[in-house]
C-alpha cells in the first residue's frame, strides 16, 4: 500500500521525455483510478464491518507487537507468533479486561493497540531505532527468519549474503541511472520502512528477490572479462 501511493507521487514528478505537467497528472490520475477500481470491493466490504473505509483491521495490532519490549523475545530466530504469544501472556489484568470490553470491535481493538505502540515508542525512541535496526537485519541478513536447521541455515548464508551483496554492487554501477531504476528503489525503500516500523520475515521480502537477481547479474556482467564481453555483444 505504502508503494503504491508513493508510485502515485512518482508519476507526478516530470522525467527525461519532458512530460508535462498536465500529462503527468492525467497518468497519476488515471493509476489512481485503476486502484481505487480494485480495492473498492475490499473498502465497501471493511465499511460494512467496521463503518470505516480502511485496508486492514489489524494495523494497530501488528504495530504493537513489532514495537513491544517482548518483540524479540522468539523473533527472528523463531516465529512472530511466538513473540506475539509472549507478549499477551505478559499482558495485566487491566489491559486484558480493556481488550474484551472491546469485543468484538475490530477497529477499536486496531485503534486501542496502535495508541498503546504510540505511546511506547514516544516513550522510548532509542529502543524503537534499535528495534527497526533489527526488524531490518531480520528481513535482509545472511540467516532466514525464522531460522531452520543448521545446514539450511549455512547453505541459505552461503547463497544469500554474496548474493545481496553483488545486487548492491550492481545498484552502485547503476547509480547514474537511477531515474530509470527509481521505481525499483522505491520498491527497496517502502518495504524497509514498513519493516522497521513493523517486522518482516524473510518470506515476507520475496518479491524483491527478483530485482536482487537482476543487479546481481549486473554486476556480475561487469566482472565477465572483455573478450567475453564482446563475444556477448558488449
Amino acid at each position: 500500500a505504502l508503494f503504491a501511493i508513493c508510485t502515485l507521487v512518482w508519476l507526478l514528478l516530470p522525467d527525461r521525455r519532458a512530460h508535462r505537467p498536465a500529462r503527468c497528472l492525467a497518468n497519476a490520475a488515471i493509476a489512481g483510478a485503476a486502484m481505487l477500481l480494485v480495492l473498492s470491493p475490499w473498502l465497501a466490504h471493511v465499511h460494512r464491518v467496521t463503518g470505516r473505509y480502511d485496508l486492514a483491521t489489524e494495523s494497530g495490532y501488528l504495530l504493537f507487537v513489532g514495537n513491544h519490549p517482548l518483540t524479540f523475545s522468539a523473533y527472528p530466530e523463531g516465529s512472530i507468533d511466538r513473540s506475539r504469544d509472549a507478549i499477551f501472556a505478559a499482558e495485566g489484568p487491566r489491559e486484558q479486561a480493556e481488550l474484551e470490553r472491546l469485543g468484538t470491535d475490530e477497529a477499536a481493538a486496531s485503534d486501542w493497540f496502535r495508541a498503546r505502540a504510540f505511546k511506547a515508542i514516544a516513550a522510548d525512541p532509542a529502543a524503537f531505532l534499535s528495534r527497526a535496526a533489527g526488524k531490518l537485519w531480520a528481513a535482509f541478513g545472511p540467516l532466514p527468519s525464522p531460522r531452520h536447521g543448521t545446514l539450511a541455515n549455512l547453505a541459505y548464508a552461503a547463497g544469500w549474503a554474496p548474493f545481496f551483496g553483488l545486487a548492491l554492487a550492481g545498484m552502485w554501477l547503476m547509480r547514474r541511472r537511477w531515474r530509470e531504476d527509481g521505481l525499483l528503489y522505491l520498491h527497496f525503500a517502502t518495504f524497509s520502512a514498513v519493516t522497521a516500523v513493523f517486522w518482516a520475515h524473510t518470506a515476507h521480502r520475496s518479491y524483491l528477490d527478483a530485482y536482487v537477481a537482476v543487479f546481481a547479474a549486473i554486476a556480475l556482467a561487469a566482472m565477465l572479462p572483455a573478450r567475453i564481453k564482446a563475444a556477448l555483444g558488449g
